[in-house]
């Protein structure tokens, strides 16, 4: 098993829940592996529209028949922690604010399909 974040905590939580997996601290843009080295691969809530070009390299990463499974939030009126990223954005850079409207929209209908 492999994994990327780029947040080292994440990256330290994942090896102490699985010690025999090879995780690194990294950018979903330039992933650290080699052409077609993956059968499978899935994204938690860190692609969504706007990052598409994550998407190329997931695709450059899995064998030729290879799945991809992903996450992602879902539309922004059935989001029961709007408030709470509301607060969020109102607190961040406006560049910040901008991306997380854009990610709310990957839930919209078709968006997703789009980007694939």
């Amino acid at each position: 098993m492999s994994g990327i974040d780029a947040a080292e905590p994440s990256i330290e939580i994942a090896r102490l829940r699985t010690p025999e997996g090879d995780f690194c601290v990294g950018d979903m843009f330039s992933l650290p592996f080699p052409e077609s080295s993956f059968d499978r691969a899935t994204a938690f809530n860190g692609i969504w529209k706007g990052v598409d070009a994550a998407l190329s390299e997931v695709h450059r990463a899995l064998v030729d028949d290879g799945r991809f499974g992903m996450t992602f939030w879902g539309r922004l009126d059935k989001f029961g922690l709007m408030p709470y990223f509301l607060k969020v954005i109102e607190r961040s850079p406006p560049s910040h604010g901008s991306a997380s409207m854009k990610q709310g929209d990957t839930g919209r209908g078709g968006v997703v399909e789009g980007m694939a």
